[in-house]
């Protein structure tokens, strides 16, 4: 701990031992790379500590403003595994002990990675399409986490999402998301475990899954399964449709049937197939799609694409 004291030139003498091996931990995990640094030290605003290393501030003001994904990829980065997880959560400290929580979980099953900012303003909703769980402070500077967490679901984002708040009395709020937790502060590990848990479950494996299609002689196309959002029959082939393209393919549409996975798509009608996971809403002749788009649901696979979407979201 002096040595890094030493090189940002102060000594934190017994500020480490109040502050804890979190914070030790901080220095370590954000030292490497100048940038997250930055960030760290514009987080502690108001903390007695900033002021021990003013100079590291210099010309960088309002580094933290508006962090995007890309940078905050290469900045906040940490650990690599099957699961990927994205935190937001304004005030730094918390958004420490939280990173170090979930990675606390995932050294125990398999490793995460973790994408951690305070705030969202910059962060293409689109971006986090693969993610598998993405945690959110409700309060979050310039939008809050239940604006962040409509235009996830609006980019057809189907991560779990778990709010992590002061407030309880605005759970009800996260519903209309269906966010899988909600989490009052302060967070216990027992609490995280049991979200990524339930995250792991239900999102690892399904998630990382992608299908190969033929295009003529020889182009493949491959695609998640998280990024389709249905699929047409049209004559003797199939067109499928992803959120920002469509593509046509020669395969008839019980060949297409077969392809994908039977508990993340059905077939609501006799030339539609639809990726449960891309339903906003469904009544009865119609479903509405994430990203607005509505398909045709017949009256014979009406029920049976209604009892797969109540299974899906554990019964809601």
């Amino acid at each position: 701990m002096q040595a890094i004291a030493t090189v940002i030139g102060a000594d934190l003498g017994g500020f480490a031992d109040e502050f804890g091996a979190c914070f030790e931990e901080s220095l370590f995990t954000f030292f490497h790379d100048v940038p997250p640094v930055f960030d760290w030290v514009n987080g502690l605003r108001g903390n007695p500590i900033r002021k021990c290393i003013p100079q590291i501030c210099c010309g960088r003001k309002g580094i933290c403003a508006n962090p995007g994904l890309k940078r905050a990829k290469s900045s906040f980065l940490v650990g690599e595994g099957s699961m990927q997880v994205f935190i937001a959560e304004d005030n730094y400290y918390e958004l420490e002990i939280l990173r170090r929580q979930v990675q606390s979980w995932g050294s125990r099953h398999g490793g995460v990675s973790i994408t951690a900012v305070q705030c969202v303003a910059e962060v293409g909703p689109a971006d986090l399409r693969t993610y598998d769980a993405v945690f959110l402070d409700v309060e979050l500077p310039g939008k809050d986490g239940f604006a962040f967490a409509q235009e996830l679901r609006g980019a057809g984002c189907s991560a779990d999402i778990v709010f992590v708040t002061n407030h309880p009395e605005l759970s009800l709020k996260g519903y209309t998301v269906h966010a899988q937790d909600y989490i009052i502060k302060p967070v216990e590990q027992e609490r995280i475990d049991a979200a990524m848990d339930y995250i792991a479950r239900n999102c690892r494996l399904k998630e990382r899954r992608s299908i190969v299609l033929q295009r003529g002689i020889s182009q493949q196309d491959r695609y998640f399964l998280t990024e389709i959002l249905y699929v047409e029959a049209s004559n003797h082939s199939s067109i499928v449709y992803t959120y920002d393209k469509t593509q046509s393919y020669a395969l008839t549409f019980a060949q297409m049937e077969k392809l994908l996975p039977a508990e993340d798509f059905k077939k609501c009608h006799r030339g539609y197939i639809v990726n449960l996971h891309a339903v906003k809403g469904l009544r009865r002749n119609s479903i509405t799609l994430v990203d607005g788009r509505e398909i045709l649901v017949s009256t014979t696979y009406f029920q049976s694409v209604k009892d797969a979407l109540i299974a899906l979201r554990g019964g809601q």
